[in-house]
């Protein structure tokens, strides 16, 4: 007996280093789920870059003077013309057009500005009452 006495002693000492050890196996340091952030993109990072928008089309102004109670636009041509818009010194407004004309609601002086693009030729019909021109920026 004393033989099998030593044999289950020394296996209750195999044992004993086994049974300390599992523990830190099955430790738990939190039971909750901890996600991981998604890289995010950054907009437009797969997209090419744009193509740079031209510069507008520098804009050309005609201005005059005119005293009286109706004026009439000059013609303004060009091969790629572009119409603009007539501001009439009243605080009114139009799109350009070729036999424009405004009346004033009582006799004045009004500075007329006529805006337009790649015009290259003004022609004055009319130039009764008008008392400067300014091509300037034309």
């Amino acid at each position: 007996m004393k033989k099998n006495t030593i044999m289950t002693i020394c296996r209750m000492m195999l044992r004993i280093p086994l049974l300390l050890l599992v523990p830190l196996f099955f430790a738990v340091t939190s039971c909750e789920e901890v996600e991981e952030p998604l890289p995010q993109e950054k907009p437009g990072e797969d997209e090419p870059d744009p193509e740079p928008e031209p510069d507008p089309e520098p804009v050309q102004k005609l201005t005059f003077v005119f005293v009286g109670t109706s004026v009439d636009i000059p013609l303004i041509t060009g091969p790629d013309f572009k119409e603009g818009t007539i501001f009439w010194g009243d605080s009114k407004e139009e799109p350009y057009s070729e036999n424009a004309s405004h009346d004033y609601p009582g006799n004045g002086t009004f500075e007329v500005v006529v805006e337009t693009q790649d015009a290259e030729e003004i022609h004055f019909d009319n130039i009764a009452g008008v008392t400067s021109i300014d091509f300037s920026e034309f």
